[in-house]
């Protein structure tokens, strides 16, 4: 799947290239700012340091490393007692 994507990154910064080089040559400024647009999207795909949104989730049992973790931890037990699932907890009341 690494062979691919480097492929594909390959592929798009080579069309990239030549969209800001046809881009160049009416405007300098709008040139530059293509290739930088572009390589802001090819690096990260060829790389691999693209974010996943798996990574962000956390289990119930471990202890919460972030403030991201602390905020899903805490989404997560809202949405039981809402449910009816924590038992001892008063249920939100809605308003009338």
């Amino acid at each position: 799947m690494s062979i691919v994507k480097k492929i594909i990154a390959a592929l798009i910064l080579a069309a990239s290239l030549y969209t800001a080089y046809m881009i160049y040559q009416q405007s300098t400024l709008a040139g530059v700012l293509f290739v930088i647009l572009a390589l802001t999207v090819v690096v990260p795909l060829a790389v691999g340091t693209a974010q996943r949104n798996s990574r962000i989730k956390t289990n119930i049992g471990e202890m919460p490393d972030s403030k991201m973790d602390v905020g899903v931890r805490q989404a997560r037990a809202t949405i039981m007692r809402e449910d009816g699932e924590v038992r001892g907890a008063p249920a939100r009341k809605q308003p009338s």
